[in-house]
Parts: structure tokens; C-alpha cells; sequence
């Protein structure tokens, strides 16, 4: 599965983005879980919590602080993860650059739909790459597997290794 964050302050807009994410996922038959926010510090506060997107949709001028400076705090917990910004101000495209945005959408709602979905079809296949990988265990005499999206870090405990 597939977690997309989307980051906007205008209810129309999270929701038109939101429907051609679930239009573009169904059509590809992969299962998709989005979460919208209308407040950057809610996103921010579950990334804290250990909260995982794979994708992250970000509005550039939001009331409280620019999804600049949310992509950078992103980057500090999720660093692999991909960053689109859907913006309707153009001249911030070099800033978001700098934060390794895969992509600057401008919001023109007659192209919003196609760009979209020209991103989404270089990210996913990445994405479901990376969700395949998996660390192989014994567990006495049974073998078992965790997806390697799913270890936050190893510790080493003697002759025992200890996941979280």
C-alpha cells in the first residue's frame, strides 16, 4: 500500500487532488491510503509521532508556514520519501529544489490532472520496489519476514538483535 499526505489550505483544492489520486491508484488496481491536512503542524506532529508517507503533496503559501519549510522538516524524518509541490505561485519553484522536490506543479486545474499523473508514474513503480524489500529472520526453528519500510532502527543485545 501506498500513503500520500496532502498538505492545503483550500478545502477545494485537497479535494480535487484527492480525487484524481484515488481516480489514478484505482485505475492501477494498487491500494492507496491518503491523508489530507489543512494545517501543516497536524502533519508535522503525526511525522513526530512516527507517522509514514511514501508521498507528500505540499502547497507552498499556507496560513501558519510555507511547505518549504515543511518539506525540509520532512526530510529529517523521511528522507526517502517524495516531495510534489502543487502551487499557484511559480516563482517558488527553485526553493523547492533545494528541498529535493521530485516535482512543481503549478495549480492549473486543466493540466493539475495530467501532470499528476505523469509524476505518480515514475514515483510508484520506485515505491512498490521499495516495499518489496524485506529482512528474512529465524525465530527458533520458523522463519519470518519484515518489510524493511517497517524497522526504525536495530540494536544488538549480546548474541540477540532487536528490532523497532
Amino acid at each position: 500500500m501506498i500513503r500520500i499526505a496532502i498538505l492545503d489550505d483550500s478545502d477545494k483544492d485537497r479535494t480535487f487532488i484527492g480525487n484524481i489520486i484515488n481516480k489514478y491508484f484505482k485505475h492501477k488496481e494498487i491500494r492507496v491510503e491518503i491523508h489530507t491536512f489543512l494545517k501543516a503542524e497536524i502533519l508535522l506532529i503525526e511525522l513526530r509521532e512516527k507517522e509514514y508517507y511514501d508521498i507528500f503533496m505540499l502547497d507552498i503559501e499556507l496560513p501558519e508556514q510555507s511547505g518549504i519549510l515543511v518539506a525540509k522538516e520532512t526530510r529529517k524524518y523521511l528522507p526517502e520519501s517524495f516531495v510534489i509541490f502543487i502551487s499557484n505561485y511559480e516563482e517558488y519553484a527553485l526553493e523547492g529544489y533545494k528541498v529535493s522536490a521530485f516535482r512543481y506543479i503549478t495549480k492549473d486545474m486543466h493540466r493539475l490532472e495530467h501532470l499528476l499523473k505523469e509524476a505518480l508514474d515514475c514515483i510508484v513503480p520506485i515505491i512498490e520496489q521499495k516495499n518489496e524489500k524485506e529482512y528474512l529472520y529465524i525465530a527458533g526453528s520458523s522463519f519470518g519476514k519484515i518489510l524493511y519500510r517497517n524497522i526504525y532502527y536495530i540494536v544488538k543485545d549480546h548474541k540477540y538483535i532487536i528490532l523497532y
